[in-house]
């Protein structure tokens, strides 16, 4: 189930938007939940990293920038396509630097949201696999190669990822179901490794990039290093 959000204050406008959206996932076959705030502060106080795959925003929701709004977003959550609607296509200039996926010019039209997911499915050929979880009972999903390590404790998974950290009660098998094996490894019983993270290779130990240090078993030492060493080998061809 693809969930959207669209934060727009002027009703008529979120109205016809909400249908053409709707008419674009029913005729594409794409099961969509759809989410509609008319207030920048609603949408902040219900959102949740990962939650939503697209955020369709007005550049002028009440008295706040849409660019205001998105900025607040991409601090907790870089996954998330950003869609803006907007009047004026000088509004793109402001918004360079966001991440912005797609920019829609009102009056909005089946055509142009076409465009927007066709930039999408394009940008997501060529992204990482995506990982879904469960985050206070809400369904998120996470770019696998944000993750830079995992370690649990009493039940309770820690994923340290690059812009956010997610609590999420599931087993460490489960997370290695979940995981591109090629990239991630296991050196204990309660951690995982994002390989691209690891910084240096000690005697039964990785040095991560953020300074922390995780130990490796004895028992899969030989192991998680022969699987590190190909890691360097495959990346270096």
């Amino acid at each position: 189930m693809m969930k959207i959000a669209i934060v727009e204050d002027d009703r008529i406008d979120l109205q016809h938007l909400s249908r053409t959206l709707e008419e674009f996932c029913s005729e594409n076959d794409i099961p969509c939940q759809l989410d509609t705030f008319t207030e920048g502060e609603a949408f902040l106080q219900s959102f949740v990293p990962g939650k939503y795959e697209m955020i369709f925003l007005d550049n002028y929701i009440g008295d706040t920038l849409g660019v205001t709004l998105a900025r607040h977003i991409r601090q907790e959550d870089t996954a998330a396509d950003l869609v803006f609607v907007t009047m004026s296509p000088d509004f793109a200039v402001e918004s360079y630097d966001i991440g912005v996926l797609h920019y829609i010019m009102k009056p909005i039209t089946p055509d142009a949201v076409a465009k927007a997911f066709l930039r999408r499915n394009a940008n997501r050929s060529t992204t990482a696999p995506m990982v879904e979880l469960t985050v206070n009972r809400v369904p998120v999903r996470i770019p696998a190669d944000s993750i830079l390590y995992v370690d649990i404790l009493d039940k309770l998974a820690t994923f340290h990822c690059k812009t956010q950290v997610l609590n999420v009660y599931v087993t460490l098998d489960k997370i290695m179901e979940l995981l591109p094996a090629d990239n991630f490894l296991r050196p204990n019983r309660s951690c995982i490794l994002n390989m691209d993270f690891i910084a240096q290779m000690s005697d039964h130990a990785f040095l991560l990039k953020n300074g922390a240090a995780i130990s490796a078993s004895r028992l899969v030492w030989s192991e998680v290093k022969q699987k590190y060493m190909e890691f360097l080998l495959k990346k270096q061809q």
